[in-house]
């Protein structure tokens, strides 16, 4: 009987580990990323500034939480768009990518797979998007994007 516990509790405490330089596949290191990409911060809060017309930013704290304020109202996670938690993922993912790719010299041999990424981000924020894919593809890392078409033919102009 006593193994039997012991290999549950084994089971029970063993922690996954993420990985250090990139975006884990569900973000259970996102905090850790915003840290390591405080560009991504200040690239999304300047398009908010843009887009809103008012005193919309994300703040990073020292623990590396993320906290989204309205002028300086602190917002619940559960009044926050999905647009804003998604488009955040995804360029912390690109990012991420970005400085993997230098780290480990996979320069050319990476490749990131996006499936709809201007689904339900707000329309000023799809330029920031198409700017951090750029820079993805820039740093020679394969992109593959499946996007809507009326999307892809209004900013490929």
């Amino acid at each position: 009987m006593s193994n039997l516990t012991n290999l549950y509790e084994t089971r029970n405490s063993y922690e996954r580990q993420y990985p250090v330089y990139i975006l884990s596949d569900l973000g259970q290191n996102a905090t850790h990323i915003l840290l390591q990409s405080p560009r991504v911060v200040s690239d999304i809060n300047r398009e908010f500034a843009e887009g809103f017309n008012e005193k919309v930013e994300i703040r990073v704290l020292r623990s590396g939480e993320a906290r989204i304020f309205d002028k300086e109202y602190e917002m619940p996670y559960n009044a926050l768009s999905d647009g804003i938690l998604r488009t955040l993922y995804i360029l912390l993912a690109l990012s991420s990518a970005i400085n993997y790719a230098k780290v480990h010299g996979l320069e050319k041999r990476l490749a990131i797979l996006l499936e709809e990424p201007e689904s339900h981000i707000f329309p000023f924020l799809l330029r920031l998007l198409i700017d951090y894919i750029k820079r993805v593809l820039q740093k020679s890392i394969h992109c593959d994007i499946i996007v809507q078409p009326i999307v892809a033919n209004s900013y490929t102009r």
